[in-house]
């Protein structure tokens, strides 16, 4: 099991870092105008992933490595209410770098977790997962291959060039 976690993770950083590559390219109004997505904007996206991933990883998976992490600094990526923190939210070069960190955080993370069968309960408002944290994880590195998609969407109908979610350089 570590090992397919392993490879999603190192997947997602790997896409993550040529979908920054691709987004470096875009002027501050691209990347917040509204190209009808779920939220909004290419940025909507992009926040909305990274948000999850601070808070999650940060706060309910750093408890299951075997050594202490600095989950800390990425969960103050990302308030309480899954919005991305000023100074971080209106700079687009923080955001990226915000976005690589969490990303080798996430890969350190789960190098660092010994038992993904243990059974994690999350909660939100009218819902209630009781899962193995393996499940769980799955989930959670999926939904980043499924906003990533949104994004690659809105660059085709931008007629921007991308490529950035293949998984054969992993």
């Amino acid at each position: 099991m570590k090992e397919i976690l392993r490879l999603h993770a190192r997947y997602n950083k790997n896409a993550n870092k040529g979908m920054i590559e691709c987004l470096k390219k875009l002027s501050p109004g691209e990347f917040n105008k509204d190209v009808e997505l779920y939220y909004k904007s290419i940025a909507g996206a992009f926040e909305h992933a990274l948000a999850l991933d601070a808070l999650v990883f940060g706060n309910v998976y750093a408890k299951y490595s075997i050594k202490p992490l600095d989950n800390k600094s990425i969960v103050s990526i990302a308030g309480p209410n899954m919005t991305i923190n000023e100074p971080i939210k209106s700079d687009m070069d923080k955001l990226f770098q915000a976005r690589i960190k969490v990303d080798d955080f996430i890969v350190e993370l789960i190098e660092n977790i010994d038992d993904f069968s243990k059974v994690e309960v999350l909660e939100f408002p009218g819902i209630k997962f009781e899962k193995p944290i393996y499940q769980l994880l799955i989930s959670i590195l999926t939904h980043d291959t499924h906003h990533r998609g949104q994004i690659a969407g809105a660059l085709d109908r931008m007629k921007i060039e991308n490529d950035f979610n293949g998984m054969l350089g992993v």
